[in-house]
């Protein structure tokens, strides 16, 4: 059930300041299906970001591959919405510069490769999280945090793991 539409509103917010910079492209993750569709409304009806080419990528996307390409090699095609665990792997996004993520789960292996899928050597690469606060959001954000911490930990001192000496 829609409650309301507070959070689509921040994100439009956001986006209608990152693109006011001439192409600029930006990628932006979510849980769940329903959350893209009614982002699309918003940002299609938005007066401020008239004109904007929205694609969107998600389960059910017909041909995934065409919506990728499009986004890539289309400069007009400038927003893509994307299902977070659809998006997230095996795709190259490096030319938005922001990803903006608006829900998440509590795969951190998924949240990582997300988030890197905007990486490219040495260019800017801004990432915003859309959070309610003192909501769901703050909690799975930590976990997912927390998650990665750990691994990093491990990987850092692997070494020493594998030789049996981590106390």
């Amino acid at each position: 059930q829609w409650l309301h539409d507070a959070k689509v509103k921040s994100m439009t917010d956001v986006l209608e300041e990152v693109l006011s910079d001439a192409g600029a492209r930006v990628v932006v993750f979510f849980r769940f299906r329903r959350e893209i569709e009614r982002a699309g409304e918003v940002i299609r009806t938005s007066p401020n970001l008239r004109g904007v080419e929205v694609l969107e990528l998600h389960g059910d996307t017909r041909d995934d591959s065409v919506v990728r390409r499009r986004f890539v090699e289309e400069p007009k095609s400038r927003v893509l919405l994307s299902q977070i665990a659809t998006g997230s792997l095996g795709i190259d996004l490096s030319v938005a510069e922001t990803a903006i993520f608006y829900s998440w789960d509590f795969d951190a292996a998924t949240y990582q490769q997300a988030r890197d899928r905007i990486w490219k050597p040495g260019g800017k690469i801004t990432r915003i999280h859309l959070m309610v606060p003192h909501s769901i959001d703050e909690t799975m954000l930590k976990v997912v945090q927390g998650k990665l911490d750990r691994s990093a930990l491990l990987l850092d001192r692997w070494q020493e793991i594998v030789q049996g000496g981590l106390t």
